[in-house]
């Protein structure tokens, strides 16, 4: 199974975003909390940092971060130029 540190990485690099810039978007004072899930081999995102995610970036599939089940973008909460994006895309 696919660690969840690697499925937060390809969403990043979909919104092409660093781990500093995704701890702003998250209302952290560091980057700590989301460094750590990278950097420590095994790591596994808190609750709250769950939470967090999935307030600021609704279009982002739970489901698919914690299990790797689904698809990455729920296209009914994504904003319509994502959507239009993610339904041009061929399925792998």
């Amino acid at each position: 199974m696919e660690p969840i540190a690697k499925r937060l990485s390809c969403f990043l690099q979909h919104k092409n975003m660093t781990a500093s810039a995704f701890s702003r978007r998250l209302n952290y004072n560091s980057c700590e909390k989301v460094a750590r899930l990278f950097r420590i081999q095994g790591a596994k995102p808190s609750v709250d940092i769950i939470k967090d995610i999935a307030q600021q970036f609704e279009e982002l599939n739970i489901r698919w971060l914690l299990t790797g089940d689904g698809e990455m973008l729920d296209p009914d909460k994504m904003p319509q130029q994502e959507a239009d994006w993610a339904i041009a895309q061929p399925a792998t």
